[in-house]
């Protein structure tokens, strides 16, 4: 039934045999099956071994047709240089309401979770109302992946740096800057501003943190004369900028 299907689903992930004997013991299932799911969640290594091990206790058609996908897939794999970094490990179970084949994760040394997880899913894209059609496919885990490489002191370049950050002083002051960088976004130039009320040297401290290349600030006095200040967040140096001038010269 579906608890029991859940239950032992469960159980293999966490290798955890004295509640599956309970379990198995719990619905009489023979002594057979129970030895199957036993060995299923002890089996773990290097490829050929699991794979001699999985044909010692797949008895059904569907059971064998899947023993040689595996044998098929790993008999590539042995073909590459990614051989000897390859285990197989019955506790991998993604979430088997759309996963229909193998599936997989993939670690790195030092974190203890998966940075990347996948597998195939034939029957996903007609579920949304696709054409039926096989799939794969993976997702990494960008967080960790960024966290293990500043821990070995990687630094990580910042693709799309802030270009400007335009830090207004009032309402008026701030429609104008969201006007600017709606300008200079369509120009394919970074632009940020401010959203939140925030005073002036909270606005250069948030500037600072996004890496801004350039502050524009906007003042009363600035809005009255049509130009930006603009400070260059390297040297220190300051211009004033007409608006109208103002992608020009970035």
């Amino acid at each position: 039934d579906d608890y029991f299907k859940k239950e032992i689903i469960r159980l293999v992930t966490e290798k955890n045999r004295h509640e599956t004997l309970l379990l198995c013991r719990q619905y009489s299932l023979d002594d057979a099956t129970e030895r199957k799911l036993l060995s299923v969640i002890d089996l773990y290594g290097k490829p050929e071994t699991v794979v001699e091990k999985l044909s010692e206790i797949c008895e059904t058609d569907e059971e064998k047709k899947a023993l040689e996908e595996l044998k098929a897939l790993t008999s590539l794999i042995s073909l590459t240089e990614y051989k000897g970094r390859i285990n197989i490990d019955f506790s991998v179970i993604n979430d088997m309401s759309y996963y229909n084949g193998i599936v997989f994760k993939g670690f790195l040394n030092g974190i203890f979770d998966s940075v990347l997880s996948g597998g195939r899913y034939d029957k996903l894209i007609t579920e949304f109302g696709g054409p039926d059609v096989p799939g794969i496919g993976f997702a990494v885990g960008i967080e960790r992946l960024i966290m293990m490489l500043e821990n070995l002191g990687v630094k990580i370049p910042n693709q799309n740096q802030v270009k400007i950050y335009i830090a207004p002083m009032g309402e008026k002051e701030s429609q104008k800057a969201f006007e600017l960088v709606m300008k200079l976004r369509n120009k394919g130039i970074v632009a940020e501003t401010d959203h939140m009320g925030r005073g002036i040297k909270a606005q250069f401290k948030y500037a600072d943190k996004i890496c801004a290349e350039y502050v524009g600030v906007i003042g009363s006095n600035e809005l009255e004369k049509g130009v930006v200040k603009v400070k260059d967040m390297k040297d220190g140096s300051e211009r004033e900028i007409e608006f109208d001038n103002l992608i020009n010269s970035l």
